[in-house]
């Protein structure tokens, strides 16, 4: 991409209006990003392993989903669901 991103082929991401990735961050094959249920913001320098899900979480009071934020210079492993 222009900011230099790398987004596997088999990577699935749902809404995706609703996904920013700041720059140069990689997702790799197999991820699932759940933008149809929150925004999803993914800083810069991010490694996000095969098999992961990033799901935005739920509100305890409201039971609606929140937005997720992952800060710059995050790496999560292989095979993770993340919901917080």
């Amino acid at each position: 991409t222009t900011t230099h991103n790398f987004v596997s082929r088999k990577a699935k991401i749902q809404g995706a209006k609703q996904v920013e990735l700041k720059g140069r961050s990689i997702l790799q094959e197999d991820v699932t990003v759940r933008g149809d249920l929150a925004i999803i913001r993914i800083g810069r320098y991010c490694e996000i392993d095969a098999g992961t899900t990033l799901q935005p979480p739920v509100h305890p009071l409201t039971k609606k989903n929140v937005p997720m934020i992952i800060g710059s210079h995050s790496r999560i492993g292989k095979g993770c669901t993340i919901r917080a």
